[in-house]
């Protein structure tokens, strides 16, 4: 399965998407996306300005250790991947336009915010559940 075949209703997502993190902290699912697809442009949302220093630096690291892999590969002007960006303040803040939100801890407040951005318009996939798969006591 491709990773964007998650579109709403089971239309395919365009391969350039603009992807956001809601509530993404040091990046770990946002760095994930934005290695698997490099096409697409990928926000980190976030209140926690160390949370979004630790995902800047953890994606210079990804583009130190894929351009030592792949050879010469674009890089941010921050020497980070090109495609990864991140955007500090409250989700319901956030005014940029995105064609997928994703979120691992914020569902609750994403379903509550995506009326905000017209949800009609976007593919919203909580990932909430996933985190508490084979973690027992975790809920």
């Amino acid at each position: 399965m491709d990773v964007l075949s998650v579109g709403r209703d089971g239309v395919p997502v365009d391969e350039t998407a603009h992807i956001v993190d809601f509530g993404g902290g040091t990046g770990s699912l946002a760095l994930a996306l934005a290695v698997l697809l490099p096409r697409c442009t990928v926000t980190v949302v976030d209140l926690k300005k160390n949370s979004l220093d630790y995902a800047r630096e953890r994606s210079r690291q990804c583009w130190r250790e894929l351009s030592e892999r792949a050879g010469s590969i674009p890089e941010a002007a921050d020497g980070g991947l090109p495609n990864l960006t991140t955007w500090m303040g409250d989700i319901a803040e956030f005014s940029g336009t995105f064609d997928v939100g994703v979120a691992l801890h914020v569902s609750v407040t994403l379903k509550k915010t995506a009326v905000l951005f017209g949800a009609e318009n976007i593919t919203l996939v909580p990932l909430s559940s996933m985190d508490r798969v084979g973690r027992p006591g975790v809920w």
